[in-house]
């Protein structure tokens, strides 16, 4: 059996470890443009935070891990051509590779450039491969001044991380930020918002981008000059890396991205997908995109099984997901306000419940909303979101498994939690939000 993963991501390189698990007869190659295996995009932010003193000595060196496992890697390595009818995939480098199975694994594309003039300026960094992560520490060493382009995921880490230890200004197209308004109820928007004011972030809001001009020094925005050490670029748009699989048959839906089913299997027989480049149905049996390393890891493990011959599956996802920064950490999961229950025509209901990180006479010890909703009438959590200096990943990880199975509320707030002072504390915020929410519920 002939493996070939086309990937070296979480679910790249988790495809290529679970294939070799499954079977040991399998021959697998993994082929990657990454020139480095084992650098996490995601923490890339983190480094505007100085709390990584060297990236390169943080990356593990997996091409020897996957090599002593039997796995062939081609890193620095394009595929530029899938033929499947000869089953076979032709890299950069004119080499040909055979196939029994693929597992495409190559994410959602790098990130593009703004459309603003100047934007090839060195001082202009996205937050993409350990080359570009290399250039930036060293940057920001001497550097005062960082302007961040957009107010998405990533952008809204970076300026959270920057804020205690440079003049952080953010610009946007938008009226208002991005995030938090898209991932949680206005309630901890608004408490989440109130900390980020606190930062001495300066936003500038209703950009328009070809006013825009880059500089060696800074940006110009009409009249207004806005120094800069270092421009965050999260604007543009990513680059299409579906251009590969056009001509094989391999299906795309709703949402632009690869339809697979609960194997992993995409409508082409022996091709499977995993990662960011696929699309999910969700806990609401809704197309979604899949995002994230989580899922990358667990969609990833299910493809590299089944295509060496076992039979796994994933479960519909819910995608607990967390933005983080040091002191401001915001998480959610499924419906998380009552804006994205309009379009399923679900009637919800919601509560809200305080806690702390862990014992209130404790040192260090802060407080954590909690939001839970829930579907009327059965009372069943739906989703839900956390706000908090810290201790959000847990929670959110509890309440993303208590919608897969289905719990109630009712049910999730008989939680039995563990109590020691310095790390949990009593009252819990999900038991108290799912008291709330209980009673709500029962007066219909």
């Amino acid at each position: 059996m002939r493996i070939v993963v086309i990937g070296g991501g979480p679910a790249g390189l988790s495809a290529a470890l679970s294939a070799v698990r499954a079977s040991q007869s399998c021959k697998v190659m993994l082929i990657t443009e990454d020139s480095h295996l084992g650098y996490c995009q995601c923490a890339t932010p983190l480094l505007f935070s100085r709390a990584l003193s060297s990236v390169a000595e943080s990356i593990p060196d997996d091409v020897q891990r996957l090599e002593g496992m039997g796995i062939e890697t081609r890193v620095a390595t394009r595929v530029v051509n899938i033929d499947a009818d000869a089953k076979s995939v032709i890299t950069d480098t004119g080499e040909r590779h055979e196939f029994d199975k693929l597992v495409l694994a190559m994410g959602s594309g790098k990130p593009g450039k703004a459309s603003i003039v100047g934007v090839q300026s060195q001082n202009v960094y996205q937050l993409w491969g350990l080359e570009t992560a290399l250039r930036l520490q060293a940057r920001l060493k001497d550097a005062e001044n960082v302007v961040v382009l957009g107010t998405g995921f990533i952008a809204t880490e970076v300026m959270c991380f920057a804020a205690p230890h440079y003049r952080v200004h953010v610009m946007d197209a938008r009226a208002v930020p991005k995030y938090p308004t898209a991932a949680v109820s206005s309630e901890l928007a608004t408490r989440f918002n109130q900390d980020v004011e606190k930062l001495g972030i300066r936003f500038h809001m209703n950009v328009d981008w070809a006013d825009a001009e880059i500089r060696d020094d800074g940006i110009s925005l009409g009249s207004t000059f806005v120094p800069a050490d270092i421009v965050v670029d999260t604007v543009g748009e990513s680059e299409d890396v579906f251009w590969l699989v056009h001509d094989v048959g391999v299906e795309r839906g709703v949402t632009g991205f690869i339809l697979v089913n609960e194997r992993m299997e995409t409508t082409v027989p022996d091709i499977y997908a995993a990662g960011d480049c696929c699309e999910y149905v969700d806990f609401l049996g809704s197309p979604a995109r899949s995002f994230g390393e989580p899922s990358a890891l667990l969609e990833g493990i299910v493809a590299g099984a089944n295509a060496a011959g076992d039979q796994a599956t994933v479960d519909p996802l819910v995608m607990p997901s967390v933005l983080a920064s040091d002191g401001l950490e915001l998480a959610w999961v499924g419906i998380s306000s009552r804006e994205m229950a309009e379009p399923f025509d679900m009637q919800i209901d919601s509560a809200l419940g305080t806690g702390f990180t862990c014992a209130p006479y404790y040192p260090g010890s802060a407080e954590v909303w909690a939001h839970i909703f829930a579907e009327r009438g059965s009372g069943r959590i739906v989703g839900g979101a956390f706000y908090g200096k810290t201790g959000t990943q847990s929670r959110v990880t509890l309440l993303g498994m208590a919608i897969k199975k289905g719990l109630t509320v009712s049910e999730l707030m008989n939680l039995e939690t563990a109590f020691m002072p310095n790390v949990s504390d009593v009252p819990e915020a999900v038991v108290m939000a799912c008291d709330r929410l209980r009673r709500k519920l029962a007066r219909g």
